[in-house]
């Protein structure tokens, strides 16, 4: 009894693995590997007074701001989470990379 559940265990296992290696299990991919679909540029400014700037490590939105003299003590945190969204559509606040480049708002008079 033994032998015959061993049997039947591995031929499901080599049918398993037969089925993965030829047609796979996982959608194929919209794009190849190492290509990115083309995203659409603006063309146009943003109307929020912006500024360009690289993260450097350890920095924040918050921080950024206040490093180039562009924050209000007077602007809330939300309006500068919301700014920041708008001028850099698919990028969060938390998902900020350091060494890329983004656009911050600024609030200098």
């Amino acid at each position: 009894m033994k032998k015959l559940i061993a049997t039947l265990f591995t031929i499901a296992l080599i049918a398993s693995v037969y089925v993965d290696l030829t047609s796979g299990t996982l959608p194929a991919a919209t794009a190849p590997i190492g290509k990115h679909p083309e995203q659409k540029k603006e063309t146009s400014s943003p109307a929020t007074p912006h500024f360009k700037a690289t993260v450097k490590p350890g920095q924040t939105l918050l921080s950024i701001v206040e490093e180039y003299g562009a924050g209000n003590p007077g602007v809330p945190i939300s309006k500068l989470i919301t700014d920041f969204e708008t001028l850099n559509p698919g990028s969060t606040p938390e998902s900020l990379q350091a060494g890329k480049t983004y656009l911050f708002p600024s609030y200098s008079n």
